[in-house]
């Protein structure tokens, strides 16, 4: 949950940061292009990387049930681990979707206040030159 963490916050601050960087070398047009393909390219990872996380969450809940069923058939009720014993269902499964939904709206702020920021200064150099 930590490594997700940090996808969502530190990757929309690379991404200003890059612009921030590229702001006086490239066109306004390059910079908007750059600003999309970042944005979009960090939503697909996002989704990629909460797709094997729910993956890796599914196969430890299909492990520990499996665990506690051996458990409970054996009747070994030292060797189970804890919290998966005969009555203990396994934990409930997280739920990724959100955490996508979430970002790809943030991601989308950020794009919207980076377009509006990129049109400002658009505007303000048309209106010097």
């Amino acid at each position: 949950m930590a490594e997700l963490l940090y996808v969502v916050w530190l990757v929309p601050l690379i991404i200003y940061v890059t612009v921030l960087l590229v702001r006086s070398r490239v066109s306004v047009r390059q910079r908007g292009l750059l600003i999309t393909a970042a944005v979009w390219g960090n939503i697909l990872l996002l989704i990629f990387y909460a797709q094997a996380l729910a993956a890796l969450d599914r196969l430890q809940r299909a492990r520990a049930l499996a665990e506690a069923e051996r458990c409970t058939r054996e009747h070994l009720s030292e060797a189970c681990p804890v919290g998966y014993g005969i009555w203990d269902p396994p934990p409930p499964p997280l739920h990724w979707e959100w955490v996508v939904v979430a970002y790809v709206f943030a991601m989308a702020g950020l794009y919207v206040l980076l377009h509006m920021s990129e049109q400002r200064l658009a505007r303000r150099g048309d209106d010097e030159g």
